[in-house]
């Protein structure tokens, strides 16, 4: 097992989906990744692989300047970007009259901690009482399965980082009364359009219960997080289905065969342009 050098310890970083996700299947991880600060140790990936990470980021930036009202010119569209594109004039989701804020970033609280999503659309609906929806673009090949997306960390980060931190859209307007927010969790719901399957979004509403017991899970988390210190290295799990998919594994000795496909790291690592921060 290679000996990681002790760090200084660093300034509390937001909790994201990604890190999230580290916490919950693998403390190490969250180590190497986001405390030690280890770059990811993966090989270059192909360039297929490469490609269709490019696309999916072009996919994004197509959606955002649509909802901005900036059409695109479909004949100077890639052949693929094409077709999505396509696919959403034929398949879009219904969206209510209303604030719609594309590629936007809510940060909150969470004890000393602090929770971020990075939303690829919110809508809030401008009758009172309206719905608040969050849709994701997926532009995977294979299509994901309403069981899969229900155990994404997504799926529950993003809601409860709207319900926590929706004040910041309001234009900093308080909660109208002691337990109440300017989006209440009945109110959410987040839909998962898949570029590959446009006729079928994957939709899951929100509720009180889920976001209490969001609350507990992500607090949880957030106390796992807070007691790992820089110069004490947590031990490597014994899991190895989780190893093989791990570009870290080569950080804690496991002699195993890497899966066809590491996990990527999630996108919501990568920078964005506007950033909400509810205090």
């Amino acid at each position: 097992m290679k000996k990681i050098p002790p760090l200084a310890a660093p300034a509390h970083t937001p909790l994201t989906r990604a890190r999230l996700h580290d916490l919950e299947v693998c403390e190490r991880r969250y180590w190497l990744r986001s405390v030690a600060r280890i770059r990811w140790p993966v090989a270059p990936p192909r360039p297929e692989v490469e490609e269709s990470v490019e696309r999916g980021r072009q996919f994004h930036q197509l959606m955002r300047r649509h909802f901005l009202g900036l059409e695109p010119d479909r004949t100077e569209l890639p052949a693929r970007l094409a077709e999505w594109w396509a696919a959403w004039l034929n398949h879009p989701i219904p969206l209510p009259p209303g604030q719609r804020f594309p590629e936007i970033t809510l940060s909150v609280p969470l004890g000393r901690q602090r929770l971020l999503a990075r939303f690829d659309l919110l809508v809030l609906a401008s009758q009172p009482d309206g719905q608040a929806l969050i849709l994701d673009w997926k532009t995977e090949a294979r299509p994901r399965s309403r069981k899969r997306l229900a155990a994404d960390i997504q799926t529950h980060l993003y809601p409860y980082v709207l319900a926590e931190g929706s004040a910041a859209l309001a234009g900093g307007q308080p909660p109208v009364a002691d337990g109440e927010r300017p989006v209440r969790p009945a109110r959410i719901e987040m839909i998962y359009w898949q570029a590959n399957d446009p006729a079928n979004p994957v939709r899951f509403r929100y509720s009180a219960e889920q976001h209490a017991a969001n609350r507990a899970r992500f607090q949880l988390l957030a106390d796992r997080a807070e007691a790992l210190q820089p110069d004490h290295e947590p031990p490597a799990i014994d899991d190895l289905t989780i190893c093989t998919h791990c570009g870290y594994r080569t950080y804690c000795g496991k002699n195993v065969s890497p899966a066809a496909a590491l996990e990527e790291v999630p996108e919501d690592e990568t920078g964005w342009e506007l950033a909400l921060v509810k205090e």
